[in-house]
Parts: structure tokens; C-alpha cells; sequence
């Protein structure tokens, strides 16, 4: 790489003293900033750089400069990653799962992983590497042991885009290779430039070995067996190349043999062929890993199961030649994957590649920049709205027409663009790459067209530039005017400290070397684009398709996006822009069209309610076969989740979120210790959290007026309840549409814990309570049952609060107005319409919704009946009444589902209660 400024240079080293450091504070990071340069002063910057392992010659640094070292420092430190979910099938959750963290990895010296590991202690804070060092665990375990006779293991890890999902498979086979898989094949994206991408990384993070050159791990520690690779970031897997390795023998060898291949038909049949003439090696007998990089993409089969697509029926084709085969489908987008049929079967190939035994998913650090932190309308700074009219005569193009001009807005873009890299080098970032993306087309001819435009452009700019450095150049030139003008509009107002005088001789330094690069199927290898460890490279990209999935833009900081589509998964694999920003989100803006700026929005909201489901299922202990998925379809829109060829064991279904004047209750509980527990803790939280900031109000109930909608959101997403459907749009409690509408509505809430119903006191108390020594647990005899089949507690009169409990929440005047409102009904003789007309009076005029904690006494349960865990002191519920106001009346909504959530819903028709009965 280029010589390093002295900023990163010093920064480095400062990083290197602290990183070995166990729980690194705030003032540990200034502290050795302050060692470091008061070193240097003592010594001079020169002497001080002879002390250096590769003798850099500093120069000194202002004080804004070790400031920022410190910020940045200590931005880095900061960064949490928190552990992901599992969710397991009934027979993986009785294997074993700790086969390799508690007993192999205890018993081996993990070369691969270790030297990875130390490996990533220049790039990942520690808290990331911890966390990947127990997701890739996990996923490990749950994978089969290599010593085992026979397995066959169908798992999924899904993560956010860009997010690092090939850092965490990096992690997961240098941790197979350790536990003893001989045989791993990477299946990367279907696009020749993604193959080779995955191929450079995995050789930096795990082989260790390029072209005979020691890279990446390999230079940290050789003392280990270096992995034979079949494929180069030159070449895919050929069968002929392979025939040539005669010596190849997996009964005797110790090194693990490693492919990174193309999704691609030739491939993959050419593989299996070479694999079939290798049964005299009893191949067969050996652990094989297959991890499949985007595995939404072209792996699920599309056709009826009698005669699978040909990718699809290749991969399982692969994975029958072993007796021991696991199978990890990595992605982002696994809309299609959890589509898939579990029980579709062929004879040739098996089952298909549905996670059946195991998915994980992973969480995002919290410095990722990511689709929630972008369109969730919080922060528009990241988004350039670009006018519809500007680009109609691009919008329907067709492959041969001809463009003869850009949109303005794409010259405003790329003046931005500019204006970053010099703002990063100001900052110190001389070295780092930076990346520019335009994708406005699907053909390769409006590529070229572009590409030659931009060219254009830039070489105008380029001549311009050599006047650059004159006082008010702007002035004197057109094309320095407009990026001016760029950086006032853009830069000036927004707490950017670069002035405009040290931007424009910054430009004027790099313009020379800027370079236009086309990213698509007729580039070719001299002209492709190569993001090279000497130099740094700065880089404007127009493609399409070859940039759509997977691909990483090194230093990505501006996003010129036309192209759109009707699919979820497709649309939000084209979003490059995602992923991580350090010392430099600030300056990242993404172009696009009001319309892509909504469709992302609606993405937005299914992925994360996808994501929600996934941990939802996880919390309650359930299986991949339980999977009821229901994704949302936005009538308003023209998106479809994925293709309609991964649909065809879906259905659409329309479900009724209405809360308009409706009582919705916790009535099934799941029935373990430790959710009774976590709920006891989510109620108790949220009772210490409301006496601080409002007095009781009620003489024989608890009761609080007005409290803030943030802390029943909270409580909400605090509490577990026991969900059927395995859906975060469950139709019989929907707790995630329930916090959506508080965060819409942005209600507070009257909130009571009631004592008994009748009045009466149990004398019980719960236990160890500042505050609430004395409370009185409500009986509720005869109502709580035990449902030893689904593991749950639920109450027999589906229903817990008694009458019109809600009243308590209306004011003096309104009970007054009730109490002459039920006189009127007394002498009627239609008793359910006196009991609905006065329900309805009584929440058309509450102010606000009602959350009701509910503690129960469980004693009236037999005991013979109760597992032994759950013999507790108290049960914890509740229930959410709202008002009969039109602002808590939601629309029907429309949700694509699978087969699972069919049958549930089926099953449980008639546990659906109707609270006017």
C-alpha cells in the first residue's frame, strides 16, 4: 500500500499498545494518545521514527490532529456486536451441540483460527472479533463432527448486506479446517468478478498463499499445514487442471483441500464428474463443508421437485457423494430459502437444500450503516433526491439507444465524490480506497455509454485543474465553479471543518489518477477494476448486474442509483452503499428517485420483521420446520418479496391488524422458569421506571396516568409471549404490530396492576420487591391451565381482566356519565347489546390506551399436572386496551406465506377468541 500519513501511521501504533489490553476504558485511549506524544516531542519526530519497526518518517501532527487520533480511537472501541439467534430442529437439539467448543477445540491448537484471529486485530474492534469467535462457534457446533460416522447437516446463516458475512464464513471454515473437515468448497456469487473477490479474501484469510507469495495470515504464521487450493482469483475449477494433482490423497493427506468456485452449471457438473472418479481415494469417507455464498441466488429450485433446476440439483448432487456433509447456505435476503418445500425429495439427489436443521442469524455491529439507519426516515442527510423529470428519458431505455448527456444531478454526484476523497485525505485517509457507484442500466452498451460521458467529464475537469491552486479559481473556471458550489450546498453547513481553499489543491493532487471503471460481462481482465494493496485506488463504477449482489465497493461513499426493480431481495442486494463507513459516514450520499426512496422504505420494514420473526422463534425454542413465514405486501406498491418461480408453495393471505376500541391480552405463556422470570423482571422494570416519574393514583388497584409510550415499548418488547404461529405477525397476540402503532400514534399510556377481582386478598406478597412488599397477587381460581402439548400456560375463559375492567382509566366526569348510562339499560331486555353498547361508551371515551399488569397466583393448578420448573410463586401477564378512536384503526394488510403458517393458522381457528361472546 502507499506510504501511510503520519496521522494513520501514529494511529496504528497507538492501536497495536492498546489492542492486547483487556476492557479498554475512554481514558485508557487518551492517556497512551498522550504517552505517545509526548514521546515524540521528547525525542523529535525524526529520531523517533528510527525507533520504528519499518523506520517511517513522520511528520508532525497539529492538535486537531491527536484529537481526532483519540475520537477515532475511541469510536472504534466503542463498536458492539452482540451474539446472534439459533434456531434448531428437533434432532440437531439432540445431538451434541457442544461437540466443538467444549470438547474438540479444548483439545486442538486451532491454527487456522488463531492465526485468522490475530489476523483481525487490525481491523475489527475486539468486541466484533469476540462475538464472531462465538457465532462461529455456534454455527460450528450445530454443524456435524467430523469423527462421526454419518451425517448430513442442512443449515442457513442469514445476515444484513455488506454487513461481513464472508468475514463470519472465514471464521467458520478455518474453524472446520481445525476440527478436521478435509474437503471445502465455497460456491461464491454467479459473476466471475464476485468468484474472484471471495477467492482473494478467503486466500488473505485462510490459505495464507498467493502465487507463492505469503499474504495476509500467511505472514502472520506459517507453522501450520497450508491448504491446497484447486482455484486462483485467476482461475475457477477446471477437471482437467485437478487430474493433474495425481499425488491427491484424502486417506493420508493432513492438509485440507479448499475450492472457491462459480455458481455456475459448468462448474458444478464438472466438479461432481472429478469427484465420481475419485472414489478410490474414498473421498466419500471424508467430512465436506459447502458453504453457499448468496444462496437465494439461482440455488433454489424454481421447478417442480421431479425435475429440479440444474444448479439446485448439481449442488445436491454434490452433497450426496458424502457420507458426511454439511451444507451452509449464508445470505441476506432468505426470503426464497425459507419458501423452499421441506419435504421435497428426489431420488437421485435427496432432500432439497431447506435449513433444515439448524438457522442462525447473525446481528450487525452498531457501526454498520445499514438500510434501517438509512431510510428509516430519522436522518435524511444520506439521501439526494433526484427529479423524475431530470431522468424520464433513461427510465424505460432500451440496450441500443443512445444517451448523449447525464442528468445534472449525476454531475452534482460526482462533484461530491471528489470533494470526499479530498475531505478523507485531510483526515488522514491518504491510503484507503475510494469507490463511486452509478447504476442506471441493465445493458452493457448504456454502461459504455456512460462510462464514456463520465470520462469526459472528468477530463475536463482534469485541464481545469491545472489552474487549480490560483486564488479563487471557482471564479476563472466553469467546471471548479459547480464543485464549488457542490461543497457550499452540501458541505459548508454541516459541520464539516474542511475549509474549501484546502479541498479544490487536495482534488487538484488526486484528479490525475482518478479512474473510470466498467464493471460488466464483456470487461476485460486488464481493464477490470482491482483494488491493489501498493496503491490506493479512487474510482468511479458504472455497472449493473456484475454490481447487484455481493460485490464490495472498497471506501464507497457516493451512490447514483436509477435502476430498480419489482422484488425485495433483488432491489436490496443492488443497495452497494450498505456496510461500514469508518471516520467518513458523514460525507456518504446515496441519489436515487422518490419512488426507489419509498420502495426501500417498504423493504425496510419486511426485513426487519423477518428479523423479528427470526428472533421471536429462537426465544421461543422452535425448529426451521416451524418456520410459519409471513412477509408483507404492500398493496401500494408494485414489489413482489422474490421471484414468483420461489413462491409456488406460497400463498397471499389478508389478516386484519384492527386495534380500534379492541382489548387484546397475553393469554398464552410460554412455560419455562426462565421466561416466567424474564417477564417478572420486564413488569418489576417497567413498575420502577413509572413511580419515579408519576405518583399511584387508585385506592384498591395501582394506577399511573399519562405515562410515556417509550416505556410501554420497551416493556413490550421486554416480555415473551408464547407465539403459535412463530410470526411476528401472530394473528391471535401480534405484539410487533402493536409497538408499530404506539411508535405511529405516538400514545401514552394510562397504565394498573389490579388486585384480586373479587376483591379479596390471598394474603401473598411478592418477594424481595423495594416498594411493593405488601402487594397483593390476585386469585384467579380455576382459570390457568396447563397445556402439556405445547408447553404453555393459557387461560380457560380466554380471557383474564373480569367486566369493563378498562373503566378504571375514565375521568370523575365520565364515570359519572357511565353510571347514568347503565341505568338506562337496566330495564332491557337484549343483555349482550347492553353489555356492547356500554363497552363501547366506556372506551370511546378513554383518553388514552390502557396497559393492565396482571400477577396471578398459580396454586389453583394440580400440582401432579405442573413440570417441576414452573412451581413459582406468581404468573405474570397482561393486556393493552385501546380507545374506540379511529387513529388506532389499521387497514387489512396483505402477507405472502408459507405453507407452515397455512397449517398453523388452520389448527388454530379455533383457539381464536371473540371478545363479544
Amino acid at each position: 500500500m502507499k506510504s501511510k500519513s503520519s496521522f494513520e501511521r501514529i494511529k496504528e501504533l497507538i492501536n497495536n499498545n492498546l489492542r492486547d489490553k483487556k476492557d479498554i476504558e475512554k481514558q485508557d485511549i487518551y492517556d497512551e494518545v498522550e504517552r505517545i506524544k509526548n514521546s515524540i516531542n521528547k525525542i523529535t519526530y525524526n529520531l523517533f521514527s528510527e525507533l520504528l519497526p519499518d523506520k517511517t518518517l513522520l511528520t508532525p501532527l497539529s492538535e486537531k490532529e491527536w484529537d481526532d487520533i483519540g475520537k477515532e480511537l475511541e469510536c472504534f472501541y466503542e463498536v458492539k456486536l452482540e451474539e446472534g439467534n439459533i434456531i434448531n430442529s428437533k434432532k440437531n437439539k439432540d445431538r451434541d451441540l457442544t461437540w466443538w467448543s467444549n470438547n474438540e477445540k479444548l483439545n486442538n491448537n486451532s491454527f487456522y483460527w488463531n492465526r485468522y484471529e490475530k489476523y483481525l486485530k487490525d481491523k475489527l474492534p475486539p468486541n466484533v472479533i469476540y462475538t464472531l469467535n462465538r457465532d462461529t462457534d455456534i454455527i460450528l457446533n450445530n454443524m456435524g463432527n467430523p469423527k462421526e460416522s454419518c451425517f448430513d447437516i442442512r443449515g442457513m446463516v442469514v445476515g444484513h448486506v455488506q454487513s461481513g458475512k464472508t468475514g463470519n464464513f472465514a471464521g467458520l471454515l478455518c474453524k472446520a479446517a481445525d476440527a478436521g473437515y478435509k474437503f471445502i468448497v465455497i460456491i461464491a456469487g454467479g459473476i466471475n468478478n464476485l468468484r474472484n473477490q471471495t477467492q482473494k479474501r478467503i486466500e488473505e484469510s485462510f490459505v495464507g498463499l498467493r502465487k507463492d507469495e505469503y499474504i495476509g495470515v500467511g505472514r502472520i504464521d506459517r507453522s501450520g499445514i497450508t491448504p491446497i487450493c484447486f482455484t486462483t482469483a485467476e482461475n475457477d475449477f477446471k477437471k482437467l487442471d485437478a487430474e493433474k494433482n495425481r499425488t491427491l490423497d484424502f486417506d493420508n493427506m493432513k492438509s485440507p483441500v479448499l475450492l472457491v468456485i462459480k455458481k455456475n452449471t459448468t462448474t458444478l457438473k464438472s466438479l461432481n464428474s472429478w469427484l465420481s472418479g475419485k472414489t478410490k481415494n474414498k473421498i466419500e469417507e471424508h467430512a465436506v463443508l459447502v458453504i453457499d455464498d448468496e444462496s437465494d441466488y439461482a440455488s433454489i429450485n424454481t421447478k417442480e421437485e421431479n425435475n429440479p433446476t440444474i444448479i439446485n440439483k448439481q449442488i445436491r448432487k454434490l452433497l450426496s457423494k458424502f457420507k458426511k456433509s454439511s451444507y451452509v447456505a449464508y445470505t441476506a435476503t432468505p426470503y426464497a430459502n425459507v419458501f423452499i418445500d421441506n419435504y421435497a425429495e428426489h431420488k437421485d439427489v435427496e432432500k432439497d437444500l431447506f435449513p433444515k436443521d439448524f438457522i442462525y442469524a447473525l446481528k450487525a455491529p452498531t457501526d454498520y450503516f445499514g438500510a434501517q439507519r438509512i431510510f428509516s426516515g430519522e436522518n435524511d442527510d444520506f439521501l439526494q433526491e433526484i427529479d423524475d423529470e431530470e431522468i424520464s428519458y433513461l427510465v424505460k431505455h432500451k440496450k441500443d439507444d443512445s444517451i448523449d448527456k447525464l442528468p445534472i444531478s449525476l454531475y452534482e454526484a460526482i462533484n461530491c465524490f471528489l470533494i470526499n476523497i479530498a475531505i478523507r485525505h485531510l483526515r488522514g485517509q491518504t491510503s484507503k480506497h475510494n469507490s463511486m457507484l452509478i447504476h442506471m442500466s441493465r445493458y452493457t452498451n448504456i454502461h459504455k455509454r456512460i462510462a464514456f460521458l463520465v470520462q469526459q467529464y472528468i477530463e475536463k475537469i482534469k485541464e481545469d485543474f491545472v489552474y487549480g491552486s490560483l486564488p479563487d479559481s471557482f471564479k476563472h473556471s466553469q467546471n471548479i465553479g459547480r464543485i464549488h458550489e457542490c461543497f457550499e450546498k452540501n458541505y459548508s453547513n454541516k459541520n464539516i471543518k474542511e475549509t474549501w481553499d484546502n479541498v479544490s489543491k487536495e482534488i487538484q493532487k488526486f484528479i490525475k489518477v482518478l479512474q473510470i471503471k466498467e464493471v460488466h460481462s464483456e470487461t476485460k481482465r486488464e481493464e477490470a477494476l482491482e483494488y491493489r494493496d501498493d496503491v490506493p485506488t479512487n474510482a468511479i463504477v458504472i455497472g449493473g448486474a456484475s454490481l447487484s449482489r455481493g460485490f464490495t465497493l472498497e471506501g464507497l461513499s457516493i451512490s447514483y442509483f436509477i435502476r430498480t426493480t419489482v422484488f425485495y431481495d433483488t432491489l436490496l442486494q443492488m443497495g452497494r452503499w450498505f456496510g461500514y463507513r469508518p471516520g467518513y459516514e458523514d460525507l456518504c450520499k446515496i441519489y436515487l428517485t422518490k419512488a426507489l426512496r419509498e420502495s426501500f422504505g417498504y423493504i425496510v420494514d419486511a426485513t426487519e420483521d423477518l428479523l423479528e420473526q427470526f428472533e421471536i422463534m429462537a426465544k421461543e425454542n422452535k425448529t426451521p420446520s416451524d418456520f410459519g413465514l409471513a412477509v408483507i405486501q404492500y398493496p401500494e406498491s408494485s414489489l413482489q418479496i422474490t421471484a414468483r418461480n420461489k413462491q409456488q408453495k406460497t400463498e397471499l393471505v389478508e389478516l386484519q391488524m384492527n386495534f380500534e376500541g379492541q382489548l387484546r391480552e397475553a393469554l398464552r405463556l410460554s412455560a419455562t422458569q426462565d421466561i416466567n422470570t424474564n417477564n417478572r423482571n420486564a413488569v418489576f422494570s417497567l413498575i420502577n421506571k413509572i413511580t419515579k416519574v408519576s405518583k399511584c393514583d387508585g385506592e384498591h388497584n395501582y394506577f399511573w396516568r399519562n405515562i410515556q409510550d417509550s416505556y410501554v415499548r420497551e416493556f413490550l418488547k421486554a416480555f415473551k409471549t408464547h407465539v403459535l404461529t412463530n410470526s411476528s405477525v401472530e394473528t391471535f397476540f401480534p405484539v410487533y404490530e402493536i409497538i408499530k402503532l404506539i411508535e405511529e400514534t405516538k400514545s401514552n399510556f394510562d397504565i394498573v396492576i389490579f388486585q384480586d377481582s373479587k376483591g379479596k386478598s390471598n394474603n401473598k406478597s411478592i418477594a424481595n420487591e423495594k416498594g411493593f412488599e405488601n402487594f397483593k397477587m390476585p386469585i384467579r381460581n380455576e382459570t390457568i391451565v396447563y397445556d402439556d402439548r405445547d408447553k404453555l400456560i393459557r387461560f380457560k375463559n380466554r380471557k383474564i381482566a373480569a367486566g369493563n375492567a378498562e373503566k378504571i382509566s375514565l375521568s370523575e366526569e365520565k364515570l359519572k356519565q357511565l353510571i347514568q348510562f347503565e341505568k338506562e339499560y337496566k330495564e332491557k331486555e337484549d343483555d349482550k347489546k347492553e353489555k356492547g353498547e356500554i363497552r363501547n361508551f366506556i372506551r370511546k371515551n378513554m383518553e388514552r390506551p390502557l396497559l393492565m399488569l396482571h400477577i396471578l397466583d398459580i396454586s389453583s393448578i394440580e400440582e401432579s399436572k405442573l413440570p417441576e420448573f414452573l412451581k413459582i410463586e406468581a404468573l405474570f401477564s397482561y393486556g393493552i386496551c385501546f380507545p374506540l378512536n379511529e387513529k388506532y384503526k389499521t387497514q387489512p394488510m396483505q402477507f405472502r406465506v408459507n405453507q407452515v403458517y397455512l397449517n398453523t393458522l388452520s389448527e388454530k381457528e379455533d383457539e381464536l377468541y371473540d371478545e363479544e361472546e
